[in-house]
Protein backbone atom coordinates (compact mmCIF):
# COMPACT_ATOMS: atom_id res chain seq x y z
CA UNK A 1 0.00 0.00 0.00
CA UNK A 2 2.56 2.53 0.79
CA UNK A 3 4.57 1.81 -2.62
CA UNK A 4 1.06 2.47 -4.29
CA UNK A 5 0.68 5.67 -2.46
CA UNK A 6 3.92 7.01 -3.09
CA UNK A 7 3.52 6.10 -6.86
CA UNK A 8 0.59 7.78 -6.95
CA UNK A 9 2.37 11.16 -5.59
CA UNK A 10 5.10 10.83 -7.91
CA UNK A 11 2.60 10.77 -10.73
CA UNK A 12 0.51 13.46 -9.77
CA UNK A 13 3.74 15.35 -9.51
CA UNK A 14 5.11 14.36 -12.47
CA UNK A 15 2.52 15.48 -13.89
CA UNK A 16 2.16 18.88 -12.46
CA UNK A 17 5.93 19.41 -13.64
CA UNK A 18 4.94 18.64 -17.14
CA UNK A 19 2.11 20.58 -16.80
CA UNK A 20 3.68 23.75 -15.53
CA UNK A 21 5.47 24.26 -18.70
CA UNK A 22 2.33 24.28 -20.91
CA UNK A 23 0.30 26.69 -18.81
CA UNK A 24 0.68 30.80 -17.94
CA UNK A 25 3.29 32.69 -18.68
CA UNK A 26 5.65 32.72 -21.30
CA UNK A 27 8.57 34.82 -23.25
CA UNK A 28 10.94 33.80 -25.64
CA UNK A 29 13.39 34.62 -28.70
CA UNK A 30 14.15 32.98 -31.79
CA UNK A 31 16.34 33.68 -34.54
CA UNK A 32 15.85 32.34 -38.40
CA UNK A 33 15.98 32.85 -41.74
CA UNK A 34 13.12 35.03 -43.99
CA UNK A 35 12.69 34.73 -47.71
CA UNK A 36 11.23 38.40 -48.17
CA UNK A 37 9.40 38.77 -51.43
CA UNK A 38 9.18 41.75 -53.14
CA UNK A 39 6.88 42.17 -56.05
CA UNK A 40 7.42 44.93 -58.20
CA UNK A 41 5.56 47.09 -60.13
CA UNK A 42 6.57 47.44 -63.64
CA UNK A 43 5.00 50.71 -64.26
CA UNK A 44 7.20 52.37 -61.87
CA UNK A 45 10.80 51.71 -63.45
CA UNK A 46 9.21 51.72 -67.05
CA UNK A 47 9.43 48.17 -67.50
CA UNK A 48 7.87 46.32 -70.72
CA UNK A 49 6.98 43.23 -68.79
CA UNK A 50 3.63 42.99 -70.34
CA UNK A 51 1.66 44.97 -67.50
CA UNK A 52 2.32 42.10 -65.12
CA UNK A 53 4.53 42.19 -61.84
CA UNK A 54 7.57 40.59 -60.85
CA UNK A 55 8.58 38.77 -57.97
CA UNK A 56 11.65 38.41 -56.68
CA UNK A 57 13.06 36.92 -53.66
CA UNK A 58 15.80 37.47 -51.43
CA UNK A 59 17.09 35.19 -48.51
CA UNK A 60 17.58 37.29 -45.20
CA UNK A 61 18.13 36.96 -41.18
CA UNK A 62 15.75 37.65 -38.64
CA UNK A 63 15.35 38.43 -34.67
CA UNK A 64 12.15 37.50 -32.90
CA UNK A 65 10.81 38.40 -29.25
CA UNK A 66 8.14 36.90 -27.98
CA UNK A 67 5.58 37.17 -24.37
CA UNK A 68 2.78 34.85 -24.59
CA UNK A 69 0.13 33.33 -22.47
CA UNK A 70 -0.99 29.46 -22.13
CA UNK A 71 -4.27 28.81 -21.27
CA UNK A 72 -4.41 25.27 -20.76
CA UNK A 73 -2.10 22.36 -23.13
CA UNK A 74 -4.61 23.44 -26.20
CA UNK A 75 -4.92 27.17 -26.41
CA UNK A 76 -2.78 30.53 -26.39
CA UNK A 77 -2.00 33.75 -27.20
CA UNK A 78 1.00 35.72 -28.05
CA UNK A 79 2.30 39.11 -28.90
CA UNK A 80 5.62 39.13 -30.91
CA UNK A 81 8.20 41.72 -32.66
CA UNK A 82 10.20 40.91 -35.28
CA UNK A 83 13.24 42.20 -37.51
CA UNK A 84 14.11 41.79 -40.50
CA UNK A 85 17.27 42.76 -41.17
CA UNK A 86 17.65 44.45 -44.76
CA UNK A 87 18.57 42.04 -48.13
CA UNK A 88 19.23 43.06 -51.33
CA UNK A 89 16.49 42.63 -54.30
CA UNK A 90 18.02 43.44 -57.81
CA UNK A 91 15.69 45.29 -60.09
CA UNK A 92 14.77 43.78 -63.62
CA UNK A 93 17.68 44.73 -66.24
CA UNK A 94 20.16 45.83 -64.04
CA UNK A 95 18.89 49.01 -63.11
CA UNK A 96 19.65 48.82 -59.77
CA UNK A 97 18.38 47.48 -56.03
CA UNK A 98 16.17 47.74 -53.32
CA UNK A 99 17.18 46.13 -49.85
CA UNK A 100 14.20 46.41 -47.58
CA UNK A 101 13.85 46.01 -43.70
CA UNK A 102 11.24 45.71 -41.77
CA UNK A 103 9.85 45.94 -38.29
CA UNK A 104 6.93 43.72 -37.08
CA UNK A 105 4.69 43.77 -34.25
CA UNK A 106 2.27 40.97 -34.38
CA UNK A 107 -0.61 39.17 -32.06
CA UNK A 108 -1.49 35.57 -32.41
CA UNK A 109 -3.88 32.69 -31.17
CA UNK A 110 -1.63 29.58 -30.98
CA UNK A 111 -3.27 26.06 -30.91
CA UNK A 112 -1.65 23.14 -29.71
CA UNK A 113 -2.04 19.85 -30.72
CA UNK A 114 -0.51 16.93 -28.57
CA UNK A 115 1.80 13.95 -29.94
CA UNK A 116 2.34 10.46 -29.36
CA UNK A 117 5.30 11.88 -27.29
CA UNK A 118 4.47 13.47 -24.34
CA UNK A 119 6.48 16.59 -24.19
CA UNK A 120 6.21 16.98 -28.48
CA UNK A 121 3.15 18.98 -29.46
CA UNK A 122 2.80 20.62 -33.17
CA UNK A 123 0.93 23.82 -33.21
CA UNK A 124 -0.86 26.43 -35.66
CA UNK A 125 -0.67 30.13 -35.68
CA UNK A 126 -3.03 32.72 -37.07
CA UNK A 127 -3.23 36.30 -36.16
CA UNK A 128 -2.45 39.94 -37.30
CA UNK A 129 0.71 41.78 -37.65
CA UNK A 130 1.62 45.83 -38.37
CA UNK A 131 4.65 46.28 -40.49
CA UNK A 132 7.27 49.20 -41.21
CA UNK A 133 8.78 48.28 -44.09
CA UNK A 134 12.17 50.96 -45.52
CA UNK A 135 13.74 50.51 -48.22
CA UNK A 136 17.81 51.22 -49.04
CA UNK A 137 17.88 52.14 -52.79
CA UNK A 138 20.60 52.19 -55.70
CA UNK A 139 18.70 52.99 -58.84
CA UNK A 140 20.45 53.70 -62.37
CA UNK A 141 16.97 55.24 -63.59
CA UNK A 142 16.11 59.24 -63.47
CA UNK A 143 15.91 59.71 -60.28
CA UNK A 144 16.49 57.71 -56.76
CA UNK A 145 13.45 56.13 -54.88
CA UNK A 146 12.85 57.31 -51.69
CA UNK A 147 10.95 53.59 -50.70
CA UNK A 148 8.45 52.56 -47.69
CA UNK A 149 5.56 50.98 -46.91
CA UNK A 150 3.76 50.59 -43.46
CA UNK A 151 0.38 48.65 -42.75
CA UNK A 152 -1.59 45.45 -41.13
CA UNK A 153 -0.80 42.23 -42.98
CA UNK A 154 -2.22 38.74 -41.86
CA UNK A 155 -0.08 36.16 -39.97
CA UNK A 156 -0.26 32.06 -40.55
CA UNK A 157 2.33 29.81 -39.40
CA UNK A 158 3.01 25.95 -38.00
CA UNK A 159 5.41 24.20 -35.76
CA UNK A 160 6.33 22.23 -33.36
CA UNK A 161 7.24 22.43 -29.59
CA UNK A 162 9.32 20.30 -27.16
CA UNK A 163 9.36 21.02 -23.39
CA UNK A 164 12.98 20.44 -22.58
CA UNK A 165 12.43 21.23 -18.52
CA UNK A 166 9.37 22.77 -16.47
CA UNK A 167 10.85 26.01 -17.04
CA UNK A 168 12.10 25.74 -20.92
CA UNK A 169 10.63 24.81 -24.28
CA UNK A 170 12.34 24.48 -27.58
CA UNK A 171 10.29 25.76 -30.77
CA UNK A 172 10.52 25.88 -34.29
CA UNK A 173 8.09 27.08 -36.81
CA UNK A 174 7.42 28.88 -40.14
CA UNK A 175 5.42 32.09 -40.36
CA UNK A 176 4.36 34.35 -43.13
CA UNK A 177 3.37 37.60 -42.90
CA UNK A 178 0.85 39.04 -45.44
CA UNK A 179 0.09 36.57 -47.70
CA UNK A 180 -3.55 37.51 -48.36
CA UNK A 181 -2.29 41.22 -47.19
CA UNK A 182 1.19 42.36 -47.96
CA UNK A 183 2.75 45.75 -47.03
CA UNK A 184 2.28 47.87 -50.21
CA UNK A 185 5.89 49.68 -51.19
CA UNK A 186 5.87 53.20 -51.94
CA UNK A 187 7.53 56.63 -53.43
CA UNK A 188 5.67 60.14 -52.41
CA UNK A 189 2.81 58.69 -54.70
CA UNK A 190 4.29 56.50 -57.14
CA UNK A 191 3.25 52.43 -56.06
CA UNK A 192 7.14 50.79 -56.34
CA UNK A 193 5.34 46.98 -54.96
CA UNK A 194 4.49 45.46 -52.78
CA UNK A 195 6.33 43.39 -49.49
CA UNK A 196 5.80 40.13 -47.98
CA UNK A 197 7.85 37.56 -45.66
CA UNK A 198 8.15 33.96 -45.47
CA UNK A 199 10.56 32.67 -42.50
CA UNK A 200 11.71 29.71 -40.61
CA UNK A 201 12.64 30.41 -37.01
CA UNK A 202 13.67 28.13 -33.77
CA UNK A 203 14.34 29.35 -30.36
CA UNK A 204 13.70 28.83 -27.09
CA UNK A 205 11.20 30.03 -24.25
CA UNK A 206 10.87 30.76 -20.42
CA UNK A 207 7.80 29.94 -18.89
CA UNK A 208 6.95 31.42 -15.69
Amino acid sequence: MRRIVIGMGLFLLSFRVLASVSNGFYTGIEGGVANQLVNFTPSAFTLNTNGSNLDNYALGMLLRLNLGYNFDKYNGLELGTTYDFAVSHNYPNGMGSISPSATTLDASYLLYLPTVIEKLSVFGRVGVSYDWVSCQVECNCNNDLVVSGSDFADVLGAGIKYNLSPQFSFRAEWIVNGLFFPIGLSSGSLTVGNWTNQSFQAGINYHF
